[in-house]
């Protein structure tokens, strides 16, 4: 039913009378056959370096030399490596990974914690200087380490 002019949806209402309803096709955006094959591209190339680590991971030294680089060799040594790595010098390895993860842990919670604390001291006090600190910290943010260095 459609409306007659001068007569609003209001009054429509009111009257007991809806209006019609538009139904409307989703519109569906055709993605861009360059974007999609660069964005291909890129999967590959962040993706095959990983799978190559964890193809040789289960070959021997004989077999990374035996075998092309991203085929599965005949042995499959994965358990061997992994016990060999962990049995390396004493255990060296389990102390070096057990540090990293301590080192990881606590410098990501301290920072994670005074983080909050920094953002929750200049989102609810108003004080004098407030606007430079959030600016220095912002542009901290915002420029790259490297740039900076």
């Amino acid at each position: 039913m459609a409306l007659t002019p001068g007569v609003t949806r209001t009054a429509t209402r009111a009257a007991g009378r809806r209006p019609p309803r538009v139904r409307r096709r989703p519109t569906r955006r055709r993605g861009s056959v360059t974007l999609t094959v660069l964005t291909g591209l890129v999967l590959v190339y962040a993706l095959l370096p990983l799978a190559w680590l964890l193809i040789n991971a289960t070959k021997t030294q004989q077999g990374l030399f035996d075998s092309f680089g991203l085929a599965p060799a005949e042995d499959f040594a994965l358990v061997d490596n992994i016990a060999d790595t962990l049995a390396y010098d004493d255990g060296i390895f389990l102390r070096w990974l057990l540090n990293t993860l301590l080192y990881v842990c606590v410098g990501a919670g301290g920072a994670t914690l005074l983080a909050a604390l920094a953002g929750y001291g200049l989102a609810k006090y108003d004080f004098r200087g407030r606007k430079a600190i959030f600016a220095v910290v912002i542009g901290a943010v915002a420029v790259p380490g490297t740039a900076l260095a």
